[in-house]
């Protein structure tokens, strides 16, 4: 494979990122390319020594949705980051992809219990119609309340945290698994 054939191939796999950003990294590897010849090493070699342009877009890839999803942490973006990063290899579904989806699911099934709280005097109202029996249950159903508003302020000032945390694993697993881009 020759410097434009693998140029080629790279901006083709690496269509999903901004034309700027692409443009970066293309300029990059044309500087590698200039310099690995006038240093007298053929195109094969250099070619050999990059690796697969689908394996160093899949690196590109991850290592911009980690930088995206670092300056602008939204779940949208960690997941993101989080599949590109699975995706660099086989190995690295099983480091990278369970921890963050049984992370993932805790923190929802959190969020679906602070909901049931919070919505407890209307299940309760369903379930018993009016009666003097509610109000009976009054203190039951505002604790309950009380409760749900508790971990949803909770849980809103932990997903902070926890992006942070997710996003130290995926740079620790993208040093710890991935190749140096």
């Amino acid at each position: 494979m020759n410097k434009q054939k693998y140029i080629s191939e790279l901006s083709s796999y690496l269509k999903c990122l901004p034309p700027s950003e692409r443009e970066v990294v293309l300029g990059d590897y044309e500087e590698h390319f200039a310099n690995a010849l006038y240093c007298s090493r053929d195109e094969e070699e250099i070619v050999r020594s990059l690796g697969t342009p689908k394996l160093v877009a899949k690196e590109i890839i991850a290592q911009y949705r980690l930088q995206e999803a670092t300056h602008s942490p939204t779940l949208n973006r960690i997941t993101k980051a989080t599949l590109a990063i699975a995706g660099i290899g086989i190995f690295n579904i099983v480091p990278v992809l369970i921890p963050f989806a049984i992370s993932l699911l805790v923190v929802v099934s959190m969020y679906v219990i602070a909901g049931l709280l919070l919505a407890s005097p209307l299940i309760m109202l369903i379930q018993n119609g009016v009666s003097w029996n509610l109000l009976f249950d009054f203190f039951w159903i505002l604790g309950l309340v009380g409760v749900g508003l508790l971990l949803v302020i909770g849980l809103n000032k932990m997903i902070t945290w926890y992006y942070n945390q997710v996003l130290r694993y995926l740079r620790y697993s993208i040093r710890k698994w991935g190749r140096n881009i």
